[in-house]
């Protein structure tokens, strides 16, 4: 026979407990308290269950005869979304120490097409830090300006006697199972309106086209800014500083496309030191300090763009 409170079955006809609020067996430390309204079972003063979540907590000292931690992937390098290097690497880190497989396959996509497999045992794929980064070094570098994608397949990752799903494959669940990122050219090429000499801490630097390179004073230095605005209108081009016209300017001239101006190719700096200005000869890179009026400096605009 079901009884009931206030109308509301609290014991059905086969003695099951049903629609009951908080329910409590026992008493004190020893108790055990089952909350039907947030979910949540107590036993004791230090353990509590949390039904909605999953979650379990202990004050105390959990002893089990074997724990399995799913294979998750805690980062990527390039980051998942972001912007990578032609240098090809990617490294990508897992929760937990795992292993290579002996089955599976990763396989590397630059746009639609398949420019790398690498199977189980291959060199190219391999454990560094204690088995919790997996690196992978593809054969070729990336092309500039394309998109990569990383397909590796279930069973290739392996802990405990458990497989990782996989990544970008139609078995991969949970946390980091997509990847892609979009990679920049190499240093020296067209990028972004100007020329790419520089990558670092955050930044990708762009130098304005040759074709925008003028000779000027320093007070009329800011011609360079509207030369290189009418061919690449990306409204964000200046005339570097002392210490920037020397690094990356100087150090990175190498992939200069023009560099003008008298034999020894002095640039222009937005520095004001009263009636002079810092200039960096492009010869050797030395900073010295000339007249504002000088009218052979040469003025190249830069722009800085965040990745």
């Amino acid at each position: 026979m079901a009884i009931k409170i206030s109308g509301t079955t609290v014991i059905d006809d086969s003695r099951n407990l049903v629609s009951v609020g908080v329910a409590t067996i026992g008493s004190g430390t020893s108790s055990i308290v089952l909350n039907g309204v947030t979910g949540i079972v107590s036993v004791g003063a230090g353990i509590t269950i949390n039904a909605k979540t999953g979650d379990i907590n202990t004050s105390g000292i959990l002893t089990v005869s074997q724990l399995v931690v799913p294979i998750q992937i805690s980062s990527f390098s390039p980051a998942n979304g972001g912007t990578g290097g032609v240098a090809g690497n990617v490294v990508i880190t897992f929760n937990q120490t795992v292993g290579i497989g002996t089955t599976g396959f990763i396989e590397v996509f630059v746009g639609a097409s398949r420019s790398e497999f690498i199977g189980a045992g291959s060199t190219r794929a391999f454990m560094t830090n204690g088995g919790t980064k997996l690196n992978i070094d593809p054969t070729n570098n990336f092309p500039g300006l394309s998109t990569v994608r990383i397909v590796m397949s279930s069973g290739f990752i392996t802990a405990n006697g458990t497989n990782f799903t996989g990544i970008n494959t139609s078995t991969a669940v949970g946390v980091g199972t997509t990847y892609t990122f979009s990679v920049t050219p190499a240093l020296g090429s067209s990028y972004l309106g100007g020329r790419f000499i520089c990558q670092s801490g955050g930044v990708n630097w762009i130098l304005a086209p040759g074709s925008t390179n003028v000779t000027r004073n320093w007070y009329n230095r800011n011609d360079a800014v509207t030369t290189a605005q009418a061919q690449a209108a990306c409204g964000d081009w200046f005339i570097p500083c002392h210490t920037t016209l020397q690094n990356p300017g100087f150090v990175c001239r190498v992939y200069w496309d023009v560099i003008c101006g008298p034999v020894s190719k002095p640039y222009i700096s937005s520095h004001d030191v009263g009636p002079n200005t810092c200039f960096v000869n492009m010869t050797h890179g030395q900073l010295a300090i000339g007249s504002k009026c000088t009218p052979h400096f040469g003025v190249r605009a830069f722009r800085c763009v965040t990745y």
